[in-house]
């Protein structure tokens, strides 16, 4: 949606207050898009990673993670 409000806003077409509203806190939305990517990328590696040895040692902070995202 904040891709079509800044191809609609460059085409001078107008938008519905509430998008307009989003599209003012873009900046803020793609920070925290990013920040995400960042965090699920580092956890899909540590799993990614661990030995077999080592998931039962951390299975229960594992799954303390899968339920906190």
């Amino acid at each position: 949606m904040l891709r079509e409000v800044k191809y609609l806003n460059l085409l001078n077409i107008d938008v519905p207050s509430a998008a307009a509203e989003l599209y003012k806190k873009d900046a803020t939305y793609r920070t925290q898009t990013g920040s995400l990517e960042i965090i699920v990328t580092m956890y899909n590696e540590i799993l990614r990673t661990l030995l077999p040895v080592e998931k039962p040692l951390l299975a229960d902070r594992i799954q303390r993670m899968n339920k906190a995202l």
